[in-house]
């Protein structure tokens, strides 16, 4: 495979239009909570600007993508953006039963009860890295490469809830679309040029002991820039600089 579109910079100039505190009041936007691209940071920022719990926050997370009529709607949509391979990585880590974030490590692969998790238990059974992950994509002839290859596709945990679990019914509508995105790398400004009333971002999800076991080998990485060569042309049709409201 081969991707035609790594080299797109994903840290884009970003939307500075903002949004009217007025309109911000009357209609809520919807948060396209993509997995570990800075959503559950948004989502807590976005409760405490409105006074309304973590769960009162209109979000799209986990169960579905985003519907045609909700791309057209007048809504602004939110849309948390980072590079593919990083929210990969940080996936594979944030639901690791050794040291995973908010509480997954309690998942014993030999005794934990993974009910409802069957596709997990065999992704974290076959690997103990997010680098011998990434290897086995292009093992063709084993189970645990089929694995791989699956938890890219497939909604297991966050790993296959990227750019295309979201936006792939609705690609051809992005340049109807009213949304501005928020770059993780430059959260902060890019919340402030949203909520001009923004003093500080609520931070969640921080730290947990898996986040810096990051370390990708030379193949491993080709093999996830091949394999995620979908989730950078979305991303390159989101940041067209001429769509974004």
């Amino acid at each position: 495979m081969t991707c035609f579109f790594l080299s797109f910079l994903l840290d884009h100039e970003s939307s500075k239009c903002g949004l009217c505190l007025h309109n911000l009041r009357e209609k809520q936007p919807l948060l396209v909570h993509v997995g570990k691209a800075g959503g559950g940071t948004i989502r807590a920022t976005m409760a405490q600007l409105y006074n309304v719990t973590f769960g009162d926050i209109n979000q799209i997370h986990l169960d579905r993508g985003l519907t045609k009529a909700e791309a057209l709607d007048d809504r602004m949509k939110i849309i948390p953006l980072r590079d593919p391979i990083q929210r990969v990585v940080s996936a594979f880590n944030w639901r690791h039963p050794d040291g995973g974030g908010f509480g997954w490590d309690q998942w014993d692969l030999k005794s934990g009860d993974w009910s409802g998790r069957s596709s997990e238990f065999e992704l974290y059974s076959c690997f103990e890295s997010v680098d011998a992950f990434a290897k086995a994509l292009t093992e063709y002839h084993t189970y645990c490469g089929f694995v791989a290859r699956r938890s890219l596709v497939e909604p297991v945990g966050h790993i296959g809830t990227g750019y295309g679990f979201y936006f792939r019914h609705v690609i051809p509508l992005i340049p109807m679309m009213k949304y501005t995105i928020v770059n993780i790398s430059r959260m902060e400004i890019d919340l402030k040029g949203i909520f001009p009333s923004l003093e500080q971002i609520v931070t969640i999800h921080a730290e947990y002991p898996r986040r810096h076991q990051t370390f990708l080998s030379e193949q491993a990485s080709s093999n996830l820039a091949s394999f995620l060569c979908d989730e950078y042309y979305i991303l390159n049709q989101l940041t067209k600089p001429s769509l974004r409201v």
